[in-house]
């Protein structure tokens, strides 16, 4: 198989399972007004950054290998199909040009297994995994919030990011295995951008970072970082790690319960927000939730990253028409993911 293969295989796994809540609508209630535009804006920049960088300083521009993956079975290879059944332009090679170039970014930032196909999302490497180990200050007490701090903290992710796009601020790697069955799962949560979208919102560390000890089991992550755990799995130490600044500054035992309860009226106040928002607001927000996935990008070509004029034009003139319409898209998981399939195939025309 060849790597447009197995990503195809990863999203088919990933697909297969049931989907999230489609909160504050289904993913193309909000991304159908803009979605060309917003995979042309992707394809360019991904171009001219070629043009300057080499493929690991592209890479680095992104701050997750989730980031890139979302990319793919997000805007990018379905609006690009869009616009090549409506103008031939750009072709179905440079489609699938652009979706390997963006398969090369994600090999360069995982250390292994890039597709998920073994269950796993490595960014770290054997040693770097044990220097985690073998440096941090753990904790094993209070197990119970340590668990509610991070079902908080991806709640943040979630409410800032709306459920397609959450993975902007939002990324879980490993398992790292350290030996005597134990293994490592390292969640991190960027918060430090969270303002480019959402202004006015409350002060939160930059990133959190937890990083969690398991025994007794196994633990999978897919394409879409669903996280399954066998019924045997134990969580036994833990560290809860704020960074301010680009200072680490651990979390304590007795810090954990304040934290999560601010973090869980911070989610109350941003849903209540959201759901107040017009529609127009809540696709407008979308929008700039999927062109802040390549800010990086755009800041080093020197670009602004929000949405261009188009955006809004299009916003204006089809939003509440994308937005009321319907789906004709099968229910069951395994319909769903081999519909999914031919369209996320960047080598299949959409009439095919």
């Amino acid at each position: 198989m060849n790597d447009i293969d197995d990503y195809l295989e990863s999203v088919k796994i990933a697909y297969s399972k049931p989907g999230g809540s489609n909160w504050p609508a289904k993913g193309r209630q909000i991304s159908n007004t803009f979605i060309t535009l917003a995979a042309l804006n992707q394809l360019r920049q991904l171009k001219e950054a070629k043009k300057a960088k080499t493929d690991p300083e592209i890479a680095d521009l992104f701050w997750s290998t989730t980031q890139i993956r979302y990319i793919l079975t997000g805007e990018f290879v379905i609006g690009l199909k869009i616009l090549e059944q409506k103008s031939k332009k750009p072709s179905i090679e440079e489609i699938s040009e652009g979706t390997q170039n963006f398969l090369n970014l994600l090999k360069i930032k995982a250390k292994e297994d890039p597709f998920c196909l073994k269950g796993s999302n490595k960014l770290l490497s054997k040693s770097q995994a044990e220097e985690i180990e073998n440096s941090t200050k753990w904790q094993s007490s209070n197990k119970q919030a340590i668990k509610k701090a991070v079902v908080s903290a991806s709640a943040l992710a979630w409410a800032f990011g709306y459920d397609t796009y959450y993975t902007n601020f939002m990324e879980i790697h490993g398992p790292y295995e350290l030996g005597e069955e134990r293994q490592l799962i390292v969640r991190e949560y960027k918060f430090d951008w969270v303002k480019e979208v959402w202004p006015e919102a409350p002060e939160l560390p930059d990133m959190l970072k937890y990083y969690l000890i398991y025994g007794n089991g196994k633990i999978t992550l897919d394409w879409e970082m669903h996280h399954d755990e066998s019924s045997e799995m134990t969580l036994q130490e833990y560290a809860a790690i704020k960074v301010i600044d680009g200072k680490e500054t651990t979390i304590l035992d007795n810090e954990l319960e304040e934290i999560i309860e601010k973090n869980s009226q911070i989610v109350r106040e941003q849903v209540d927000k959201v759901n107040c928002l017009p529609i127009l607001d809540k696709i407008r927000k979308g929008a700039l939730l999927v062109f802040l996935q390549t800010k990086c990008l755009a800041d080093e070509l020197g670009q602004d990253w929000r949405p261009a004029k188009e955006v809004e034009q299009c916003i204006l003139e089809k939003g509440l028409d994308n937005w009321n319409s319907t789906s004709t898209k099968p229910k069951d998981p395994n319909a769903v993911a081999s519909h999914w399939i031919t369209r996320f195939d960047p080598r299949v025309a959409l009439n095919d």
